[in-house]
């Protein structure tokens, strides 16, 4: 299925069904949101997340190089602030394929794009693959709190192989790019097959860093993300 949508850039990845909150401050970014208020409540009020390779979020300068595949972001709630700011609470639907995109006639307009609404598929040995990944990703949520990170350990995560694919994805602490990689995954077997890797990898870290004194940790300047 193919559809037109106003795309939003973001410097980091947006997963189905994760629930996140975004402040919208650029004049274009607040036009996006002043648009899409205007539609009927039972209207479709979604508009594209794509993943920044290169350039900024904001502003002029060094342009954007997106991420091919995206996430729709479904508009839950929308607060504006007085200085015309937006605080949107949006929540990750379908992801899409960007096929073609068009510009804005002007310099404060937005991006937008026809896409194509990919399939969720689930894929072979994704009951054994999703047994493996959240064995290993309760182990991951321990390693993290015992180096002073608990959010992880608190996550929920749903026995439905795909849907428990993006909770992990979107709970991983791991580099952007290989946030993109669990996105783009063809079915949920492929995605969990690629977290019991990152996960094994990830606790093998965490239990090597919890070997060394504080000080050398802090020093060294070493980020989980």
């Amino acid at each position: 299925m193919t559809r037109q949508m106003p795309l939003f850039p973001l410097g980091t990845v947006l997963f189905p069904g994760m629930v996140v909150t975004l402040s919208i401050f650029e004049e274009r970014y607040r036009r996006l949101v002043a648009d899409l208020l205007e539609e009927p409540e039972d209207a479709d009020r979604g508009f594209g997340v794509v993943a920044i390779r290169l350039g900024r979020e904001v502003g002029s300068g060094t342009p954007h190089r997106m991420a091919s595949v995206g996430c729709v972001a479904e508009l839950q709630r929308a607060q504006h602030h007085d200085d015309g700011r937006y605080t949107l609470t949006v929540s990750g639907g379908s992801r899409f394929r960007t096929d073609e995109l068009f510009e804005p006639d002007d310099p404060d307009g937005y991006l937008r794009a026809s896409v194509t609404v990919l399939p969720d598929a689930v894929g072979d040995n994704a009951d054994a693959l999703a047994e493996v990944v959240a064995r290993r990703f309760k182990r991951y949520g321990e390693r993290l709190a015992a180096a002073g990170i608990a959010a992880v350990a608190s996550v929920e995560l749903p026995s439905d192989p795909l849907r428990l694919s993006y909770a992990v994805a979107g709970a991983l602490l791991v580099d952007p790019g290989d946030k993109q990689r669990l996105l783009q995954a063809e079915h949920a077997a492929a995605r969990l097959a690629d977290e019991a890797e990152l996960l094994a990898g990830e606790s093998r870290l965490l239990k090597s860093l919890r070997t060394l004194p504080a000080g050398q940790f802090l020093d060294t300047g070493v980020s989980l993300n």
